[in-house]
């Protein structure tokens, strides 16, 4: 029997299993997310899985938190599965963070991971590229390889609270309240919660409510998508282009100041989408 641990020999076992033709949802039971992080943003990845999911939205990342244009006191973070690598080059801006998830399973992984817990997902590669990118002068914060594990605790500092998100209810976070926020960082999570281009609208319209008057949503999003494979389970994405999201923001009150968008290079098979976008936007 072959280990769950090794994503790559269950992406290639996807064709024959019974489940291949039936995309799965992000809240099922099925959603494994240290498999989602091993597949796609860890060192056991496939090298074309890891340098597209992992270290290119990181110099994107990079890229636009150097200019220093966002930043500010709060902010809400909202990624899939439990990837923390985005918060790298974000949280150095930001002193008070709110992590929001909809899996009961991502939220249990994400505090171990706050809480040093001995069965934490270990993300020091992330930190370490982070160091790389420092060493070719890409970097706007220096992280040596002695010093990544006090940027690691910065950060779990700085998180001050992870809650569930639930958008059946009124309030989305009930019973807590939140006040609005100085930054969202939306990392390609609505393609996979949310059913269609429709839902994806409402969604993202009720989580720009939390952003303040000229605040900013930076925004990272697969474009022409349709799935993503998690072991032996594909799970839907909406098919989302830049043609809607532009219109999306707009509609919502934003102005958009940047938008980096980059072709898939690759054609691994555990995911199907043909450009990666990052934006960044200012609530009006």
């Amino acid at each position: 029997m072959e280990s769950s641990s090794d994503p790559s020999s269950l992406i290639t076992r996807i064709e024959s299993s019974s489940d291949s033709s039936s995309l799965k949802h992000y809240l099922m039971e099925e959603f494994n997310p240290r498999l989602l992080s091993d597949t796609y943003f860890s060192h056991n990845s496939h090298d074309e899985l890891f340098e597209e999911s992992a270290l290119l939205p990181l110099r994107l990342l990079n890229n636009v938190m150097s200019t220093g244009r966002i930043k500010g006191e709060t902010m809400i973070y909202m990624q899939i599965g439990t990837i923390i690598s985005p918060l790298i080059p974000i949280s150095e801006f930001f002193n008070d963070i709110t992590v929001l998830e909809y899996n009961d399973v991502c939220i249990k992984e994400l505090e171990k991971w706050k809480n040093t817990h001995d069965d934490a997902y270990d993300w020091s590669h992330t930190f370490q590229f982070m160091a790389e990118l420092e060493g070719k002068g890409l970097s706007i914060f220096p992280i040596t390889s002695e010093e990544w594990k006090t940027r690691q605790e910065k950060i779990k500092t700085s998180i001050k609270r992870i809650l569930k998100c639930d958008f059946t209810k009124e309030n989305l976070t009930d019973p807590v309240t939140l006040l609005k926020v100085d930054c969202i960082f939306l990392g390609c999570l609505l393609e996979s919660v949310c059913k269609d281009q429709d839902d994806y609208f409402r969604s993202l319209k009720k989580i720009s409510m939390w952003l303040k008057p000229g605040g900013h949503l930076i925004l990272l999003v697969v474009l022409n998508a349709s799935f993503y494979t998690i072991g032996e389970h594909r799970f839907h994405l909406v098919n989302l282009d830049e043609e809607f999201i532009r219109k999306a923001l707009r509609d919502i009150g934003y102005m958009i100041e940047t938008i980096e968008m980059v072709e898939r290079k690759s054609n691994h098979e555990a995911i199907s989408y043909d450009h990666l976008a990052l934006i960044t936007a200012v609530m009006q």
